[in-house]
């Protein structure tokens, strides 16, 4: 059962498909290399249902870019390579294999779109926690109940943890300024988490004391444990600049 291409005149061929369902600059730009190659690599399906008349079965978007290439150029769009099934169980076969080839080639398209779905809604959730990261800076709004917030709000979306961590890490060292531990107000040590207002104080009072040369000194403190300093990511928050000390 040996299928042979045939050029086939457009004016003899219709589609039950309406021409308004594809993209009228997909078709115009397949039309133009229609033209510019004078036919299709792949050749349209169709059934004969009259001595010089046809209907496509498979290959419509083929089919109405041979039709605009046809009203641009009559003479290069006056045929199209087919295949003319004129046996029921020629159609049969030939449909299954339509069916099967077409599943095989979107394994590859539906992983496109699950990865490129995964990225974009990556890029959404990073989004999400920038503007309230954003409205945090405006505000003075305490950022560990702020985190916490977001994370609620994308819980979920069907990211990991790690992935909504990674997300948060990556907004804070982007937005959030450090504070620098030599020249931070009251109420802007404040805004880190762990610190309240008794604490506050005491870093004031240690540090006109004598100035912060390190992170860790912050140890020398009141209760302020190096357990503390981890659990709270404090290194995130503050900075020592050179010339503060």
């Amino acid at each position: 059962m040996k299928q042979i291409t045939k050029l086939v005149a457009v004016n003899e061929i219709s589609s039950r498909v309406a021409r308004s369902k594809f993209s009228v600059e997909e078709i115009e730009k397949a039309a133009r290399l229609f033209i510019e190659l004078e036919g299709t690599i792949n050749p349209i399906i169709l059934r004969q249902t009259g001595i010089e008349s046809y209907e496509v079965i498979d290959g419509h978007f083929e089919y109405y870019a041979a039709v605009r290439a046809r009203e641009i150029s009559l003479l290069k769009g006056e045929v199209i390579q087919a295949i003319i099934l004129d046996k029921p169980e020629s159609e049969l076969v030939l449909s299954e294999q339509i069916d099967l080839l077409r599943k095989g080639s979107q394994v590859k398209s539906v992983t496109s779109r699950s990865d490129d779905d995964l990225e974009l809604r990556f890029k959404n959730l990073e989004n999400i926690f920038k503007s309230q990261f954003e409205e945090l800076r405006k505000d003075n709004r305490n950022l560990e109940r702020s985190i916490v917030d977001v994370t609620k709000k994308v819980h979920g979306s069907g990211l990991s943890k790690d992935v909504i961590d990674e997300i948060v890490e990556r907004v804070i060292d982007g937005i959030k300024p450090k504070l620098d531990l030599n020249l931070a107000s009251k109420e802007q040590l404040q805004t880190v988490p762990g610190i309240g207002k008794v604490t506050a104080s005491k870093i004031v009072e240690r540090r006109e004391a004598k100035k912060f040369t390190t992170i860790e000194e912050l140890t020398e403190v009141g209760n302020i444990s190096s357990k503390m300093i981890e659990k709270n990511r404090w290194r995130e928050y503050f900075t020592i600049r050179p010339n503060a000390t």
